[in-house]
């Protein structure tokens, strides 16, 4: 394993072998790539959220390089260990997140990669193992006003008994973790 220098925050560890170890394990839902689609898929929870990060290209180019380089998660608390140190469809990337005395880790393949002259992201679907099955999709956009802003679009459910068990906490949970995501685009 080999350690990224990162700015403050959680760690990011790029471990050689992790693609190979979780090329074999499959998504846990069927709709694979759907937050691309103007409407999501139905019998999950849906995430709509967008915040302005700022104006100019310079600030575009620097909110994409940190989200391509996992650099808002490890922002937003996260503890991230990826197949590579950029976004990249197949990508693997396992976060911890810290709860007190309790660790939960996520398993996530990147679903598509977007690149664009204006737009950056990817999105990136659960994986067997995960608490949730669904998909979030990751995007930054300088707007033909100069405006430059970070969206989140996804769809979830509780995949494990206990996070179904207690909706009502892991739902507060994923809604923190996605706030942290916001705010980690504004520094």
């Amino acid at each position: 394993m080999q350690e990224s220098g990162r700015r403050a925050g959680a760690p990011l560890q790029v471990v050689d072998d992790l693609a190979d170890r979780f090329r074999t394990v499959p998504f846990s839902y069927p709709e694979i790539g759907a937050t691309r689609q103007e409407r999501l898929p139905r019998g999950y929870r849906h995430l709509e959220a967008e915040t302005e990060v700022g104006r100019g290209r310079s600030r575009y180019l620097e909110v994409a390089e940190r989200l391509l380089t996992w650099q808002l998660h490890t922002g937003s608390g996260l503890s991230v260990r990826a197949s590579d140190e950029r976004a990249r469809q197949g990508a693997i990337q396992l976060a911890t997140l810290p709860l007190g005395p309790f660790k939960i880790t996520t398993r996530c393949r990147v679903v598509y990669l977007i690149e664009e002259d204006q737009r950056a992201g990817f999105a990136y679907g659960t994986l067997e193992g995960h608490p949730e099955r669904g998909e979030e999709r990751f995007c930054v956009e300088l707007t033909d006003d100069d405006r430059v802003v970070f969206s989140l679009r996804a769809f979830s459910r509780n995949a494990w008994l206990v996070s179904r068990l207690g909706a009502p906490v892991s739902n507060r949970v994923q809604a923190m973790v996605n706030r942290r995501y916001l705010a980690a685009a504004l520094s």
